[in-house]
């Protein structure tokens, strides 16, 4: 039994060892890859955009003040023949009193009526005609283009020009009801059925008599004249910084008095005293109204004039009296 059982345990060892060796003989699978997971990106961040500019910020036209056309017009009435004008309103008295007297308004006159000529007929009826008009016309453009366009400053000079030459046209006229002067006569001969008194003698005055415009003379001063220096110096006192417009406006106005000269419609003498008359009121009521258009506006604003002539009323008699304040000027 012992020999038995030790065979059946080396054939159960041999059988053992058999099926190992054939195990093991057998090719081990190797184990299948397994594929790494790819590394998860984090998003990309979206570039940074700059923050949208603001709108951009119109800027509001402030609103200018503007003129109008009876703004302190008794004031400015009143220093058109106070103060310093009265040294123009006086200068034209003395020369015409020196043209007149002298007899060189004759003289004058009869040159033009021996048919002498500079200008022509032809120009002189287009300034005795348009001279009525034109005095109210450019300002009343100038004014009205202002409002058109919204430029405060054009319409305030054409409504400050507007003002100077009413008062003119009133000083004017009361001068001339006043003065009586005859007009010159029309070729130096008298005109059949003529309403205006006319005269051959420049030193005639005081003519008075009839009714409207045949009530007495009303050569002195020129209204064509004065009404167009009083349209010059308001608006070159405007524009005072406009320095081509002197140059432009004077020669216009000087061509309109020698057109009147020239047509028989006036004396010299009444286109001097025109002339400067019409100045002094044009220029005091452009520098007013420019001023008060500048303080309004908050414009730089030029002085006060350093001289001043006024008038002393004593009980006995009339002085004028020239001052001059130094502070104005250093």
């Amino acid at each position: 039994m012992s020999i038995a059982r030790g065979l059946g345990l080396a054939a159960a060892c041999a059988l053992l060892s058999w099926h190992g060796d054939a195990v093991a003989d057998e090719p081990v699978a190797e184990p299948e890859s397994v594929a790494e997971p790819e590394p998860v990106k984090p998003p990309e961040a979206e570039p940074a955009t700059a923050p949208a500019p603001p709108p951009p910020v119109v800027p509001v036209r402030k609103r200018e003040w503007r003129v109008g056309l009876f703004d302190q017009v008794f004031k400015n009435a009143l220093d058109t023949v106070t103060g310093y004008n009265l040294l123009w309103h006086g200068a034209g008295i003395a020369s015409t009193a020196v043209l007149s007297a002298s007899g060189a308004d004759d003289s004058v006159q009869r040159w033009f009526w021996r048919g002498n000529s500079v200008l022509g007929g032809t120009v002189t009826d287009i300034a005795f005609i348009g001279g009525w008009f034109t005095p109210a016309v450019i300002p009343g453009a100038i004014a009205l283009t202002g409002l058109v366009v919204d430029d405060s400053q054009a319409a305030s000079a054409g409504v400050t020009a507007l003002q100077a030459v009413g008062i003119n046209a009133v000083f004017t006229q009361v001068l001339k009801f006043v003065t009586g002067r005859p007009l010159p006569y029309e070729g130096g001969m008298p005109t059949e059925g003529s309403s205006l008194k006319r005269s051959r003698d420049g030193k005639e005055w005081f003519n008075f008599g009839g009714s409207g415009l045949s009530y007495g003379g009303i050569a002195w001063p020129s209204g064509h004249t004065s009404s167009h220096f009083a349209l010059a110096s308001s608006l070159v006192a405007f524009y005072r910084h406009e320095k081509w417009l002197p140059f432009v406006a004077y020669p216009i106005a000087a061509l309109m008095g020698f057109a009147m000269v020239e047509g028989d419609h006036h004396w010299i003498s009444d286109i001097v005293a025109g002339g400067l008359s019409g100045h002094a009121i044009g220029w005091t009521v452009g520098k007013n109204m420019r001023r008060n258009y500048d303080i309004a506006n908050g414009n730089p604003v030029e002085g006060e004039s350093p001289v001043k002539v006024s008038p002393v009323v004593t009980r006995d008699s009339l002085m004028m009296v020239l001052s001059f304040d130094p502070d104005k000027v250093f």
